[in-house]
């Protein structure tokens, strides 16, 4: 029998068996719509796919028409090997973004998918052509088009001076495509593409700098056991391997010198790992399965070329999350904070709750909120260090030029190899804030980085049984929320008690309250 499909169904004499669907109506041929479709398939030898529901914009796994069992297009049905198209967009988590895929089906329709999130997938029915994908910040503008041929990603502008969005068009799609996107809300453009096959995972090295040639060498056992090599040599150097590969490893080398050395990346200075002999061991990443996809972020001169950074995809298959910094296995993302300062999120941290949030924790008031300029701004003047709310807001001139001029004295402390780098992801959120409380002393506004690492970053992931006894203290709680719909934290300095004596205990209760 032929399952049941998500389109509507004919009119029916009688109640439906099969779905519950149908109304007294009189037809010539009692039974369901499916089947009669199915063995119309079947006798013009045809062997469609199910279109993918766009309405509601949702995606349901394709479902197909089976011609009756025992055909002999019935067994041709079975052998036959449905071939789809995949998209990814994989961000960073500086903002949401949005895809969007328009494409005709295989009758001539004009149909379009959308996806928001951080990692997301859209799968496209087989036969789909004239394929256009587009990017969107959510509650901002179109993702901008740059020039990938230009290693400083310059924006791309029309004869008008204005900046164009990013498309891509397929006359008939690949089989596999991912998108990088990166940049904050005003500044998110596509840094990179890559199309392989379904079968295949992304192994990319992307240099941060310029400063010397590196390559990347990937050893593994195919599907036979033979061992296999592949190499590459640039700055981005992207090698695809059979997904069944085993026993991967991954190493680097500076083009004319030695190998890429092994850096402690938990440590912002990342120093240099040497073994019991004193000698700097090589860098070398090892996988029993090969990874979907993981990017290696590599800076430094050439004798001290280093991996500053690597983001691995946790799965094909995955939820929104899948391309993130680390694997997080929990819902709390308690691995969130168990890798290096620079994968740390901004915000977060708060890890094994066990009592329920209050319904009135975020309010419908909360989220419907339209900030006035004179809460945008102190008493509405748009000035240096006047600003109240950082984020989701259009930034002034003289805040950029601050931000830009805060990249050059983290790129003079080491921090950023270049002036175009994403700030760490730990403090990119908290960028203008920290310039803001600084009053524009950069120096100062660096010490403050240094301070975010050690005093927060380095405590983090909290969890709520470590501090629920002081918790309980009534020192520090968060009570309603003002007119402007800003939180308000009470604290009661006479229910110290006990964390009068002991200043760490303090510090974790007020960044777990602050955190949450």
């Amino acid at each position: 029998k032929a399952p049941p499909l998500p389109h509507a169904h004919a009119e029916m004499p009688k109640f439906c068996g099969l779905c519950g669907k149908g109304k007294a109506a009189q037809v010539e041929d009692p039974r369901h719509p499916d089947i009669i479709a199915s063995e119309q398939a079947a006798s013009e030898g045809v062997h469609p796919a199910s279109e993918q529901v766009v309405g509601s914009e949702e995606q349901r796994p394709a479902q197909q028409w089976l011609p009756r069992a025992g055909t002999k297009a019935f067994q041709s049905a079975l052998n036959v090997k449905r071939v789809e198209s995949v998209l990814e967009m994989c961000c960073d988590h500086l903002c949401v973004r949005t895809m969007t895929v328009c494409y005709t089906n295989r009758n001539g329709n004009r149909r379009t998918l959308t996806q928001s999130g951080f990692n997301v997938k859209i799968f496209l029915p087989e036969n789909s052509t004239d394929v256009e994908v587009t990017f969107q910040v959510v509650g901002g503008s179109f993702v901008r088009k740059i020039d990938r041929t230009d290693d400083s990603y310059p924006f791309v502008k029309d004869d008008a001076g204005n900046f164009v969005p990013e498309k891509f068009e397929y006359k008939s799609p690949p089989e596999y495509v991912q998108y990088f996107v990166r940049g904050s809300i005003f500044q998110s453009k596509v840094t990179g593409v890559d199309e392989r096959t379904s079968s295949e995972s992304l192994l990319e090295m992307v240099s941060r700098d310029f400063r010397c040639l590196r390559s990347m060498r990937v050893d593994y056992l195919d599907a036979e056991g033979e061992r296999q090599t592949l190499t590459g040599s640039g700055f981005r150097v992207a090698i695809h391997v059979p997904s069944a590969a085993r026993n991967v490893e991954v190493s680097f080398q500076v083009v004319g010198g030695g190998p890429v050395c092994k850096v402690d990346r938990r440590d912002p200075g990342m120093p240099f790992v040497k073994d019991a002999n004193d000698e700097r061991p090589p860098e070398i990443f090892c996988y029993e399965e090969c990874p979907p996809c993981v990017q290696y972020e590599i800076r430094g001169v050439a004798w001290r070329a280093h991996i500053s950074r690597v983001i691995e995809q946790s799965g094909r298959g995955g939820g929104e999350e899948d391309f993130s910094p680390t694997n997080s296995t929990g819902p709390d993302g308690r691995t969130l904070f168990d890798g290096v300062p620079d994968r740390v999120p901004a915000v977060g941290g708060i890890v094994d709750l066990q009592e329920a949030h209050s319904e009135y924790l975020l309010p419908s008031e909360v989220l419907l909120f339209e900030p006035s300029p004179t809460e945008i701004h102190m008493r509405g003047e748009v000035k240096r260090g006047s600003r109240l709310i950082f984020l989701n807001q259009p930034l002034t001139e003289d805040e950029n030029a601050g931000l830009l001029e805060y990249r050059q004295a983290l790129v003079k402390r080491g921090v950023l190899a270049a002036e175009n780098d994403p700030f760490p992801r730990y403090m990119g959120a908290h960028s203008l804030r920290l310039i803001q409380s600084a009053k524009y002393n950069m120096q100062k506004a660096a010490d403050m980085l240094k301070t975010c690492v050690t005093e927060r970053v380095r405590r983090l992931p909290i969890a709520e049984a470590d501090v629920l006894n002081d918790l309980r203290l009534g020192f520090a709680y968060w009570h309603g929320r003002d007119k402007k719909c800003r939180p308000c934290l009470v604290l009661r300095l006479e229910r110290l008690g006990p964390l009068l004596l002991d200043k760490e205990r303090a510090v974790r209760l007020l960044i777990f309250v602050l955190e949450y």
